[in-house]
C-alpha cells in the first residue's frame, strides 16, 4: 500500500500498472490459485526443478512445501489472494486523505512515510479490519485451497464435511448437518462483527472528512 501510496503522491510514471499487478491476484479463483501454488512448490514443481537444474539444492534437500501438516501453502495462497484485496479496498480512502491534507504534512515537513504512518495508516486502520473480518469469515468456510493443498488428516470442517457428505452414508446425514450449522454460525458471528465494526466507524464519517 505505501509504495502506491508513494508513488501516487510523487507522480511515479507506470504506478497505475504497478497497481493493476498488485489488484490482479484478486480477479484469479481460489481453485486456480490454489493449483498454481501446487505446481510451483510441490515436490518435482516448477521450483523443485529450477533449483536442481541450478545446483542451489539437491532433490533431497528442497523441503515439503505443499499438502504438509503446517499448512505452509495454504498461507502462501491466502496472503497470496487476500493481501491484493484488503489493499484495493483501502486505496479510495488512501488517495482522498493524500488530497485532502497533502498541504498539511507539507507545513510540518513530514517525509511520505511520517505523512504515510501519522496520517494515512490511522485512517485506513477500520477499512483495514472489516477487510479482515469479510477475509475471515470467507476462509473460514473455504472449501477449494485446503482440499488441493491440505492434508487428510487433520481436515478443516469445510473438507470434512465434504468428505463425510461424498461417502454417501445416511448415518453420517445427522454430522453433517449440525457441522454446516456450525460454519453457518461461525460465518454470522463474523458477519454480524464487520457490521458493528463498520457501523461504529462510518457514524464518524462526517466529522472526519
Amino acid at each position: 500500500m505505501f509504495l502506491i501510496f508513494l508513488g501516487k503522491r510523487k507522480n511515479y510514471a507506470h504506478i497505475k500498472l504497478f497497481q493493476k499487478i498488485v489488484e490482479s491476484p484478486t480477479f484469479i479463483p481460489y481453485l486456480v490459485s490454489a493449483y498454481g501454488i501446487l505446481l510451483v512448490f510441490m515436490k518435482n514443481g516448477i521450483l523443485h526443478n529450477l533449483f536442481v537444474k541450478f545446483g542451489i539444492l539437491s532433490s533431497n534437500q528442497f523441503p515439503i512445501l505443499t499438502n504438509e501438516k503446517y499448512g505452509i501453502s495454504i498461507i502462501l495462497t491466502y496472503i497470496w489472494k487476500t493481501l491484493p484485496f484488503m489493499t484495493m479496498m483501502t486505496l479510495p480512502i488512501m488517495f482522498r486523505v493524500e488530497k485532502k491534507w497533502d498541504s498539511l504534512g507539507k507545513i510540518y515537513n513530514l517525509s511520505s512515510l511520517d505523512f504515510f504512518k501519522k496520517i494515512v495508516l490511522p485512517l485506513i486502520l477500520p477499512n483495514l479490519g472489516v477487510s479482515f473480518f469479510i477475509v475471515l469469515s470467507y476462509l473460514f468456510a473455504s472449501f477449494e485451497t485446503p482440499y488441493i493443498l491440505g492434508v487428510t488428516h487433520p481436515r478443516v470442517l469445510s473438507v470434512l464435511v465434504f468428505d463425510m457428505y461424498a461417502k454417501g452414508s445416511l448415518d453420517l446425514r445427522g454430522k453433517i448437518m449440525v457441522l454446516n450449522i456450525l460454519i453457518s454460525c461461525l460465518s454470522l458471528i463474523f458477519a454480524g462483527a464487520i457490521y458493528f465494526i463498520f457501523k461504529y466507524f462510518t457514524k464518524f464519517e462526517d466529522r472526519e472528512w
